[in-house]
């Protein structure tokens, strides 16, 4: 249907974490929103499990990256990106281990 907007509301995995924000302006492939937790709160500390290279998370040669909001009021956490759950690799490429998936640890404040 020409005109007509496809309303976007985010990456399915967070479906009750986001709220869409100023979808008027998406255009195709772009999303913004704001990540709010199942209490309403909207301030996070953020985590990760990769390596940092020039600000960006990159993969280790043990696992994919993992990125985690943890609402600093109560410490309720919400996974953002797990790379052995999401993304290409995830879905088309690479089978990970029970290790892989649930020890990636130390988790480093972003």
């Amino acid at each position: 249907m020409a005109g007509t907007q496809h309303l976007n509301l985010g990456p399915a995995y967070l479906d009750g974490w986001v709220v869409p924000e100023h979808p008027e302006a998406w255009i195709e492939q772009e999303w913004t929103g704001k990540l709010r937790s199942q209490t309403g709160h909207t301030k996070f500390h953020i985590f990760y499990y990769g390596e940092l290279m020039d600000e960006l998370i990159a993969v280790t040669e043990f696992a994919p990256q993992l990125v985690i909001a943890e609402n600093a009021v109560n410490g309720e956490q919400i996974v953002i990106f797990d790379g052995t759950r999401h993304g290409y690799d995830a879905l088309l490429c690479e089978t990970y281990t029970e290790e892989q998936q649930n020890h990636r640890t130390p988790l480093m404040r972003f």
